[in-house]
């Protein structure tokens, strides 16, 4: 059986936000115990900052991307629109049902001690996340017990959107299909193993994201030209002799796994943006380290966006898209 699971990098730094008083919990959420109203409570928030953040990237607002959550409680899981197959397979009570959201209760569907990823089965028919992605995630107690920075509800929810997000780019078969061809067997943790034990390649990933940086933090459109072009130039030396001394071909997958979680943090960055935080330091965002492909993605992806380019719509049927576009945006003369 192939499963596949993407989890997120814990924050690093510490935000506060003024939650105003919690709107509309109905009178179906307000008649349960204390506990099951908490839980309601947070799917709720969950459901507000996605819906506040959705507009940033195409699609992700509205119903149909009103995907599947589960909440795992000390005793129980609460699962934000279940899918009629998570119902037959799991006995389930209505305990919230509002516009936009539904959410039942269940008996906990596993041991696992803490979850923050999104699942989604390529292979057993008989699994209720068949080719159909679900975020599951811990309780705020569970996380902040597993990852002590996690200390409030705030940070957890950033934690949770990012993973949210993973479930809306595997909601689309295109980008599913191109996952699973090559990405399935060739796990993230090659490309981390490559950039700790590989003074060149590593070398060479710091080069590419301060060139991108550079390109970013320029007015001069064609010196960012210039900087990209030589980006493109440093990757592909990068990936022939990986290829030539390591026999790995590793475009497709970077291309897949700096998409995939580039993206997730583009939209953890955006949140940033529309609620008020107090970061102390947000260089994590944008600094390469061993997991380098949320940096560089997230970069090239807020290249595009500087030039103008219109990739979300396309980029999950198409995750080649984004150099694609580089290679447009460097083509453009002046050359030099």
């Amino acid at each position: 059986m192939m499963k596949t699971s993407l989890s997120n990098s814990f924050l690093k730094t510490f935000f506060v936000i003024v939650l105003s008083s919690f709107f509309g919990l109905n009178s179906m959420a307000q008649s349960e115990s204390d506990k099951d109203s908490v839980v309601i409570a947070r799917l709720s928030y969950l459901h507000h900052l996605k819906d506040k953040i959705g507009n940033v990237w195409q699609g992700f607002n509205g119903k149909h991307a009103d995907l599947p959550l589960i909440y795992y409680g000390n005793e129980f899981c609460y699962v934000m629109n279940p899918q009629i197959k998570f119902l037959t397979n799991f006995e389930s009570s209505l305990v919230f049902k509002d516009e936009g959201l539904t959410v039942y209760k269940t008996k906990k569907i596993d041991d696992t001690p803490f979850h923050m990823h999104m699942t989604y089965e390529f292979d057993d028919e008989k699994q209720f996340d068949f080719h159909s992605p679900h975020m599951r995630c811990s309780s705020l107690e569970t996380t902040s017990k597993t990852i002590p920075d996690v200390t409030t509800m705030d940070v957890w929810a950033t934690m949770v959107l990012h993973e949210y997000f993973h479930a809306f780019q595997f909601s689309q078969p295109e980008y599913a299909d191109y996952y699973e061809k090559h990405c399935a067997f060739f796990d993230s943790n090659i490309l981390q193993s490559l950039y700790l034990n590989h003074k060149w390649y590593r070398n060479s990933i710091n080069k590419e994201n301060e060139l991108l940086l550079k390109a970013l933090n320029t007015s001069d459109i064609n010196l960012a030209r210039r900087h990209l072009r030589s980006f493109l130039k440093i990757r592909s030396n990068r990936r022939k002799k990986a290829y030539r001394k390591l026999h790995l071909d590793i475009t497709k997958a970077e291309q897949t796994y700096e998409m995939t979680e580039g993206s997730a943090r583009y939209i953890e960055a955006k949140l940033y943006e529309s609620i008020p935080v107090y970061q102390a330091d947000s260089s994590w965002l944008y600094t390469a380290g061993k997991k380098y492909h949320y940096a560089t993605g997230y970069n090239i992806i807020r290249v595009l966006d500087k030039f103008g380019c219109h990739y979300q719509k396309e980029l999950f049927n198409h995750i080649p898209l984004a150099e694609e576009e580089l290679n447009d945006i460097v083509s453009v003369f002046p050359y030099n």
